[in-house]
């Protein structure tokens, strides 16, 4: 009905930030990591750059592992994903580095978060569930990470740089 395509025109718009923050990243670095999760508020995609996450492909340019990290909050953590955590001060705002691996086995796509050391969640997607969009502009065969085009223009952009300099040293 109205009310479904309202929410679905709502979620795409959400989305747009996201989008135009991955082609940015696109056209710069040539990578990107756009990760979906769904709770009882909705629909979320966080972008990461590759500050953020690792990637490694087959020959052919799919993703078979990634790996990306979060900043978590303590306060914010359930009882069970603070269980097995040091904890060096008793602060509801001591933050922590939480790993998400992801890797393709058997045609499945299964992952598991940790945060220092102790597992706290793991599970198995089907490829077509797969919450990862793992974007390259320009990805060479065999190669694990794309090249934007400000790397691919690089000589460019440094011939401009010395003709500039030539033509300020000449004034």
């Amino acid at each position: 009905g109205v009310s479904t395509e309202a929410m679905s025109m709502m979620n795409l718009t959400a989305y747009r930030p996201v989008i135009i923050n991955a082609l940015l990243l696109e056209i710069v670095t040539g990578n990107a990591l756009i990760v979906r999760s769904e709770d009882s508020t909705g629909i979320h995609r966080v972008l990461y750059s590759t500050w953020d996450y690792c990637v490694r492909r087959d020959i052919k340019g799919n993703p078979v592992e990634v790996v990306y990290r979060d900043i978590r909050r303590y306060g914010d953590m359930s009882e069970k994903e603070a269980e097995g955590i040091h904890r060096s001060v008793a602060d509801e705002d001591e933050k922590f580095t939480q790993y998400t691996l992801y890797e393709l086995k058997n045609g499945k796509w299964h992952w598991e978060q940790s945060i220092e050391k102790a597992v706290i969640g793991s599970g198995s997607w089907t490829i077509e569930d797969n919450p990862l969009t793992v974007l390259a502009w320009s990805l060479a065969r065999g190669d694990n990470y794309g090249r934007g085009l400000v790397e691919a223009e690089s000589t460019a952009f440094h011939n401009i740089d010395i003709l500039t300099e030539a033509r300020n040293d000449m004034i």
